[in-house]
């Protein structure tokens, strides 16, 4: 892979000062109304700086046999509001991606599965725990570490259920190219409370906050 900048004008992306809301996120994942998974966000302070640890399990059975398996494991690191290094360990079905992001010259160092390649500064991971993603018009892929051409929709104000009862939440899609599309939904304080995908036979995943 060939090193390139990638040189387009982005909003510049800003971490919450401290985790929003709790120092845990976790998510049911639901394929037709059946839990095949989890997903959580974890929270904590390294001197000045934020840290996100993302953990993620899926698994679809059919007939007691296993066709889809998915497991993500992902830290961020936010320093004056600014994304300075991720790395990821992902197992997409059998499909290996090993992730290392650095700040690095007024740009991001992104290696990806060996191969070194750089992108712009200020890039969002499209981790999403971060309501601010929804102002970005690229997102940082946290799969191969691309950078992603993104569109963002407003859905407005809608009644989401949580583990306390009905909640309210802003409501979005996201879509970055070139086939990453996320629904999701933040309450006022910024949390993220529920998302949806399609799966890749066309089926309905849900995240349901616990």
């Amino acid at each position: 892979m060939c090193a390139a900048v990638f040189a387009i004008a982005i909003d510049r992306a800003h971490a919450q000062d401290v985790a929003p809301g709790a120092p845990l996120l976790e998510f049911a994942v639901e394929r037709n109304n059946e839990q095949i998974g989890f997903h959580r966000i974890r929270f904590s302070r390294e001197g000045d700086s934020l840290v996100v640890d993302t953990e993620v399990s899926v698994r679809v059975t059919a007939l007691f046999v296993t066709v889809y398996r998915f497991s993500h494991r992902a830290r961020e690191v936010w320093t004056g509001g600014r994304l300075v290094a991720l790395d990821a360990e992902t197992d997409d079905d059998g499909t290996p991606h090993r992730l290392s992001v650095r700040e690095e010259g007024g740009a991001l160092r992104v290696t990806h599965n060996g191969e070194t390649s750089f992108v712009g500064a200020g890039l969002m991971p499209t981790s999403l725990w971060n309501k601010a993603a929804t102002d970005q018009t690229v997102l940082l892929g946290t799969l191969r570490g691309d950078a992603m051409p993104t569109r963002v929709t407003r859905l407005g104000a809608e009644r989401i259920s949580g583990p306390g009862g009905e909640l309210e939440a802003d409501g979005f899609v996201i879509n970055a190219s070139p086939d990453y599309k996320r629904w999701v939904w933040y309450d006022h304080s910024g949390r993220l409370v529920a998302a949806r995908l399609l799966g890749r036979d066309g089926s309905l995943v849900t995240y349901r906050l616990r």
